[in-house]
């Protein structure tokens, strides 16, 4: 009997010690568990704080490339047409007033250059030896 009461008196002490370890696990659990929620919400908040600037991203990238479409298409119609419309003027003009005007005076800048705006303020360099245009056929 003596030995089985040690036995038992043993048992119970291992047996709280257990339970003590066991409520400890189950404590450290429960903050692991609160832990992880607290992870997803954040991991939730950040993928969409991630879509929203992609999507952000995509609509700046989308407008950046029309501006630039649309840059591209101004500058192509500010080279031609201001040649072409002087043209058209002095064939009017030599249509309704014969070859009579020089035109030796005029000069037509067409490059990047001379036609670029000015980024200081100051005015463009004017290339001095642009070609005159030609007034030979152009009434017919």
């Amino acid at each position: 009997m003596f030995i089985l009461g040690n036995r038992i008196r043993v048992s119970e002490r291992e047996s709280v010690k257990l339970k003590a370890e066991l409520e400890k696990a189950k404590a450290q659990t429960l903050a692991h568990q609160e832990t992880a929620e607290v992870l997803n919400t954040e991991r939730g908040t950040l993928k969409s704080q991630v879509k929203k600037l992609e999507t952000g991203l995509k609509a700046k990238d989308d407008c950046l490339s029309a501006l630039e479409k649309e840059r591209d298409e101004l500058l192509q119609e500010n080279r031609g047409p201001p040649i072409t419309g002087f043209e058209h003027f002095r064939k009017r003009v030599a249509l309704a007033f014969g070859d009579a005007q020089d035109w030796t005076m005029v000069k037509i800048l067409d490059d990047e250059e001379t036609t670029a705006c000015p980024t200081d303020g100051q005015a463009a360099s004017m290339d001095e030896e642009a070609t005159i245009p030609s007034t030979d056929n152009e009434a017919s």
